[in-house]
């Protein structure tokens, strides 16, 4: 028989205070039904809400060290609150375990969820390049196991975007500077 049970919630001991269930993450299962696949969020800064709106100081600040520029900033407002991390609920074990964080915030699911790697990705120490060198983005490229959550650097400021191969063996991409597809096998730990 068919029962639903909660496995997280602002109330759950390991996400109180510092994590949120997000409502904006698509949700989905492995192939095989073993895990879930959800997203969280760092806990908001609270607004004071003792204040009168007058008291409200009402400026904007902008600095020519800033990642991305204000214009830039501020139409991807919006898209920054719904950010939120994957996260992994293996449903035999009842074991929760993040695999996106603020140094990996960018995360693939391999094999439709049955491997147990997981390709990570952060472009943020090189956001401020894209004004001098455009597209594409360089990446830190990361294998993260969804087991025990820890990531392992695959490349460092790769100039492309990385994919996972259909059976989540391999990390490939092509480099438009050094004009050459490169691959990092999962096995072997060789690119």
């Amino acid at each position: 028989m068919d029962s639903s049970s909660t496995i997280a919630n602002s109330n759950s001991e390991e996400l109180v205070g510092k994590w949120l269930v997000s409502e904006n993450h698509k949700n989905s299962f492995s192939k095989d039904e073993s895990k879930l696949f959800f997203g969280l969020k760092p806990y908001p800064i609270l607004q004071d809400t003792t204040l009168l709106d007058e008291e409200i100081v009402k400026v904007e600040v902008w600095s020519y060290e800033d990642e991305r520029l204000h214009t830039q900033q501020k139409i991807e407002k919006e898209n920054d609150l719904e950010k939120s991390f994957t996260t992994v609920y293996h449903i035999n074990d009842q074991k929760i375990v993040i695999i996106g964080n603020s140094e990996i915030p960018e995360t693939t699911i391999g094999n439709e969820g049955y491997s147990n790697f997981h390709l990570g990705m952060n472009n943020q120490p090189y956001l401020k390049s894209i004004s001098w060198d455009g597209f594409p983005i360089k990446h830190d490229v990361y294998l993260i196991n969804d087991r025990s959550g820890k990531s392992e650097l695959v490349a460092k400021k790769i100039n492309a975007t990385p994919r996972l191969s259909p059976g989540a063996k391999y990390v490939y991409w092509y480099d438009q500077k050094d004009s050459a597809w490169f691959a990092f096998s999962f096995n072997s730990k060789i690119t």
